[in-house]
């Protein structure tokens, strides 16, 4: 019985991996997650709206580098030595995001997530999953399919490799 029970406990945990930006705790569905780089080269895309810092050309795959900072209406910041790209694989495709640090894979039982209904703007209802409270904080969790909207995400075209970008 109390196997049954455990496995219970266990089926209701989903890993996250967690990161910050601009001091507040965010995570995305591992399963999302392709791989985490330093910050790279980005190409810059003439037009692009100004959350988009270009594209990078991750081992011949052209996808956009978005600011989640920028996207969110939040102030600039400078690029650190703890700044991430955080490579995703999305409805929209594969993109990536730009954080201020990766922190880690937690585990999130999905009775101590909240919805986010209560948000004053609909775009924050929008790009929020929920809210999952952890200890001593509130961690954001984002819906990737609404914050790295492909229609949004436009840099001038759908993803291509490199060989078709030259």
């Amino acid at each position: 019985m109390s196997d049954q029970v455990n496995e219970n406990k266990l089926s209701q945990l989903n890993q996250y991996l967690s990161f910050e930006l601009r001091n507040q705790i965010y995570a995305v569905p591992i399963e999302n997650v392709i791989e985490i780089n330093q910050v790279a080269e980005i190409t810059p895309v003439p037009e692009a709206p100004h959350y988009i810092n270009g594209v990078l050309n991750l081992r011949g795959k052209i996808i956009p580098i978005v600011d989640l900072g920028c996207k969110f209406g939040f102030s600039d910041a400078e690029f650190t030595n703890r700044s991430c790209i955080i490579v995703l694989e999305t409805v929209n495709g594969m993109m990536g995001t730009i954080v201020d640090s990766v922190r880690d894979v937690i585990d999130i039982a999905t009775d101590s997530i909240e919805d986010s209904s209560n948000f004053s703007s609909e775009i924050a209802k929008e790009y929020v999953a929920g809210l999952a409270k952890l200890e001593d904080m509130v961690c954001i969790l984002l819906n990737l399919a609404k914050v790295l909207d492909k229609g949004e995400l436009s840099v001038g075209g759908s993803q291509q490799t490199a060989e078709q970008a030259s």
